[in-house]
């Protein structure tokens, strides 16, 4: 009798086991029938990581609307400021606007790079990640994986800025016939941007193909990024 009242009880406990396990192999199954469910899935599995990747958008979209005010209402207070009538009114929105956005891709480009290497302080994340509290709020897990997309969006705003400002600059100094804008092309500020794009692109190389080629390579390559930072220093207080 013992022997049959602990085999009921064992029965009746393992059955909501097994129909828990039924259910979530039918859910399961329905999820991935279904594509939007599997990234409502995604999103919600990763829900840390999506928010911390939402307030970087805001905030780096913040900063370039920001910079670029600063930049619009800079030209327009400068004295002379094609109010005389002698540029003609293409030339006046190629010289007033693209400045402006170029001047607030640039200032995000520099908060990325503010934000990489908090991203490689491996100790530091390690330590903090051992706070329960910043450990349910921060995805520290996901720490490489927003590294690496810090590392691309700020080579996709560099390689935007790079190309409008080798479109302003021919724009103006081929179809306009602007000498200060062809002599441009050779400023040591456009040296230090094609040196920055170039590194930058070297860095690109081999973090795609990253599972093609060496390790060594990737890792001595990722060291051009101290060079990139010096250049940047030249880049940013030079006129």
């Amino acid at each position: 009798t013992t022997t049959t009242t602990t085999t009921t009880t064992t029965m009746q406990i393992e059955q909501p086991d097994i129909m828990r396990s039924d259910l979530f192999i039918k859910a399961r199954s329905h999820i991935k029938s279904s594509r939007v469910l599997r990234v409502i899935s995604l999103l919600c599995a990763q829900r840390k990581l999506v928010i911390l990747l939402g307030m970087h958008v805001a905030l780096t979209s913040i900063v370039w609307v920001h910079f670029s005010v600063v930049k619009y209402q800079m030209i327009k207070m400068e004295e002379g400021y094609m109010l005389d009538g002698g540029d003609v009114s293409y030339k006046r929105f190629w010289k007033l606007y693209t400045p402006t956005v170029i001047f607030g891709s640039k200032h995000a480009i520099l908060f990325q790079m503010a934000l990489l290497p908090l991203t490689m302080s491996h100790l530091t994340v390690s330590n903090l990640s051992c706070n329960a509290y910043l450990n349910k709020i921060f995805p520290f897990k996901q720490i490489t994986t927003f590294h690496i997309y810090l590392g691309y969006t700020m080579i996709l705003l560099v390689l935007f800025a790079t190309c409008a400002f080798v479109f302003y600059y021919t724009l103006l100094c081929s179809y306009y016939d602007d000498e200060a804008f062809c002599a441009g092309f050779s400023s040591e500020i456009m040296m230090t941007g094609y040196t920055i794009t170039g590194l930058l692109l070297f860095v690109l190389i081999t973090s795609y193909n990253r599972d093609k080629i060496r390790y060594e390579i990737f890792y001595a390559v990722h060291h051009l990024v101290v060079a990139l930072f010096l250049v940047t220093m030249l880049h940013t207080i030079d006129h």
